[in-house]
Formats: structure tokens, sequence, C-alpha cells
């Protein structure tokens, strides 16, 4: 109820003044909580926009050199190939990263972290010899075992080359877990808004998912699932991989393998 001031004048008395800002605050945060999705939204869709600008520019690259790019493990930019063509192994605790700089395309998330890169190496890194392995030397079909032209052991980006990594929708002996990708050539990441930091995730902890994803140690296995949030399977990695098939089409049709 409003009361009577000493000039006379009507006036709020604290609860009602405390009861309009209980609603203000409620109308407020229910505007807040669909901005702050929507702006989560947004930045999902560019951060999904950059890998698949990633992606093209990959494969641009290898349509012009005849291979993938070493990823960077340095942070500079550039690949990191040792003297053989493989790629060079990350420092302990280092995550390889996209090289950047030589594909020209977006360095970091809309997360500020730098976008991560692993690929099978020196299978897709290093040019193709002119021959798949093994191959029927003397045309007799046989193709399973070492023939007078044969290369024996060929690890290039021919047609027959297979990638190492996997992508799965939980970790090996989770239970009903399963494949979703398998011989991938390149994997590419955004680790998300939560930038796979365990003081920012919901939980304070990241999920066995992320943590997959996270490892800088190569065991050629990564996590792809769909937007999840605020539990023990909290997941908000956006993860595109290279198909071995969609790039050797691609070489194929830029007359760079036969």
């Amino acid at each position: 109820m409003m009361r009577e001031t000493m000039a006379g004048q009507r006036g709020f008395t604290l609860i009602e003044i405390a009861v309009v800002l209980i609603v203000l605050s409620l109308l407020l945060g229910g505007l807040l909580g669909p901005l702050s999705t929507q702006i989560e939204s947004r930045e999902r869709q560019r951060a999904s926009d950059d890998l698949n600008t990633i992606m093209e520019a990959l494969y641009g690259f290898a349509a012009v050199n005849g291979r993938l790019p070493c990823p960077d493990t340095n942070g500079d930019g550039m690949p990191d190939p040792n003297s053989s063509g493989a790629c060079t192994a990350p420092p302990p605790g280092v995550v390889p990263s996209v090289p950047w700089v030589i594909l020209g395309t977006p360095r970091a998330d809309p997360w500020a972290t730098t976008y991560r890169y692993r690929v099978t190496s020196p299978g897709f890194t290093t040019v193709d010899d002119g021959r798949c392995a093994p191959f029927d030397g003397d045309n007799d079909g046989q193709f399973n075992h070492p023939e007078a032209g044969d290369i024996a052991n060929d690890d290039d980006f021919d047609l027959c080359q297979d990638g190492n990594i996997t992508i799965r929708d939980a970790p090996s002996g989770t239970p009903g877990s399963s494949n979703v990708a398998t011989d991938v050539a390149a994997v590419i990441i955004s680790f998300g808004s939560n930038r796979n930091d365990p003081g920012l995730a919901v939980n304070g902890d990241l999920s066995p998912l992320e943590q997959e994803n996270a490892e800088s140690s190569p065991d050629n296995e990564f996590i792809s699932r769909s937007f999840s949030r605020g539990d023990a399977s909290e997941f908000d990695d956006l993860v595109l991989w290279v198909s071995p098939n969609v790039i050797k089409n691609r070489m194929v049709m830029a007359g760079r393998l036969p």
C-alpha cells in the first residue's frame, strides 16, 4: 500500500518496492536465459562454419601439394613435418593445432581457442610415389603378397591408403558405444565454450567424452556426438573429419591421383 509522506505526497512502502524488484529480477532472468542460449547458438554456428572452411582449405591444399599438411605443434600456425614428411610429435601436453597460416583459415574459434587438428601421418602427409601396395606386378591377380614391381610397406598418399583415426560416440570400452567413422584421414575440432578446461565445465570437471578429444597423446580416437550440457555426459565439442574416400575422389578430380 502507498503511504502519506511528510510533504503530503503518496509514496511506496518497502514491501511494495521489494515486490517490484522481485518481479523485475524474474523478468530480467527470463530474458537473459534465452539471450545467452541464442548467443551460444550463434557462436556454435560460426565455429561450424569455420570448421567447414578449414575442411575446404585442406582439400585445396591436398589438390595443390598432393598431400595433407602436418599440424602446428609450436603455435606459429605453420605445419611441423620432419625430414621424412611424417609429422613431428607434439611436446608433452600440447594438442596439435590447425596450421592456420599456411591454410589461410581462422586461427581460433569464437571462444578464443585454437582449432585442433590431427592427421594420419605419413600416410596422408607424404606425396604419392605412383603405386599402391600391394601391387599386382606380374598381373596374376594376386595382391596379397610382395611380387615383382610391388612396393613393400607403401605409406604415402595413394588410392590404397586408409586413415588411422577412428571417430566414436563414446570412448572405447563404454557400454553401448559404437564407431561413427573409421579409417579417417584427418580430424579438426573446436573445444566449444568450455574450451575443454575443467574449470569452465558445468560440473567443474571434463566429461570422459571431452577428455578423449583433449588428449595430447596420439591414440587416434576422437569423440563426436550431440551437444549436451550440465551432466556427466557434458559435450560441447564440434568435430569434423576428412573421409579418405572423399579426399581421394577430390584428388582424382584434381588429377593428383590416377
